[in-house]
């Protein structure tokens, strides 16, 4: 799997991380959200980490097919600093914002249901907390694209597992094509049924299907630059021409106006990518993920506080400084003390593995 050594994808993920926050910061405050590209900021961003993960998850699955291994490296991956995350929201910030005696609090059903998210049923609601913010209620919102993107963990594998059992020596050219048709049925569904408005409305498992239909070809896309679309054609200053060009005319939404967002978007992120030299950051700098979980409710936490003590909730960009503090923070306390251990515990499992499975076949 490509690695920040040889590319951007560590930078770009962490300016991404940052259009979420400060994107989310105009919502929380009830202001006016901020546009980019057509689109709110915060939008941008999470785009912009399903194009990058659909890249890298099967650029990892491709690069070793053993379900397994596969399974352990994304379950260490995304829970252990979810599962602290929760239990941060669910056990210090609502016992601090509540409106309800601590004792009721955590006496109350709503508590234990919030727990439900490690399950990936998504709940946005502690018991009395954060009612009277402007953007009442929610804890973390940010947690809805996760589903989904745990869902395209098993897509990706299933499907691309398929092609390579039915490809047999071919299995290379069957991925390239099976990715094609992927696209093509994600295509139909994203902009035949969505702008028709037939699953718009739909649910399953707490999930909106037609907000999975909004980032899932974005995830089909970095998928095809992992297999189909080579990089030569990458060209960053073109890639940037074309981008400007193109933001002229993303004034507002609409099926087409998407499509050729998803091609310049992910033409240019590709090509930021793979420019060279690489903006190489250091492992210690690799935090977005941590700022992707504990942002919402930290700054939740903060408009909360502000409301509170008279504070004016109109000045976003110092509000965001604000957050930042306390969001980096434990963004690196997320990166030293749970997903470096976890990643340490993954390799040394499926290492493994991987020397059980090699000696089963010596001795076959």
């Amino acid at each position: 799997m490509s690695n920040t050594h040889t590319n951007n994808f560590g930078v770009i993920r962490l300016v991404a991380a940052l259009f979420v926050l400060r994107g989310h910061m105009q919502y929380l405050l009830g202001l006016t959200p901020i546009t980019f590209f057509g689109a709110g900021i915060e939008n941008i961003g999470v785009k912009i980490f399903f194009l990058i993960g659909g890249y890298l998850i099967t650029k990892s699955w491709l690069s070793d097919q053993d379900p397994l291994r596969y399974t352990i490296k994304r379950v260490l991956r995304i829970w252990p600093p979810l599962i602290v995350c929760v239990a941060f929201s669910a056990l210090i910030i609502g016992p601090l914002c509540t409106q309800m005696p601590v004792g009721e609090y955590f006496s109350s059903m709503g508590l234990w249901k919030y727990f439900r998210i490690l399950l990936l049923y998504i709940c946005y609601d502690l018991p009395g907390v954060f009612i009277d913010n402007p953007y009442p209620v929610a804890v973390n919102g940010s947690l809805w694209t996760l589903p989904i993107e745990v869902f395209m963990y098993l897509v990706i594998a299933v499907w691309f597992g398929l092609l390579a059992k039915c490809g047999g020596k071919r299995a290379n050219q069957f991925q390239q094509v099976g990715a094609l048709v992927l696209m093509g049925a994600v295509a139909v569904l994203s902009f035949v049924l969505y702008p028709r408005g037939i699953v718009q409305n739909f649910v399953f498992y707490g999930v909106s299907i037609g907000q999975m239909l909004t980032l899932i070809p974005y995830y089909i896309i970095g998928s095809l630059y992992a297999t189909v679309i080579p990089r030569k054609i990458l060209n960053l200053p073109a890639a940037i021409s074309i981008f400007l060009v193109g933001n002229c005319f993303f004034i507002s939404w609409s099926t087409m106006h998407e499509l050729f967002r998803m091609i310049i978007l992910s033409y240019l992120i590709f090509s930021l990518a793979f420019a060279t030299p690489a903006l190489s950051l250091p492992k210690w700098t690799e935090i977005s993920y941590g700022i992707y979980l504990f942002g919402f409710p930290i700054q939740q936490m903060v408009v909360w506080f502000a409301k509170n003590h008279g504070w004016p909730l109109t000045h976003s960009n110092a509000m965001t400084a604000l957050c930042m503090i306390p969001v980096i923070l434990l963004a690196f306390a997320s990166k030293f003390l749970i997903e470096d251990p976890a990643n340490r515990l993954c390799r040394k499992i499926c290492s493994a593995l991987k020397q059980r499975g090699t000696m089963s076949e010596h001795n076959a």
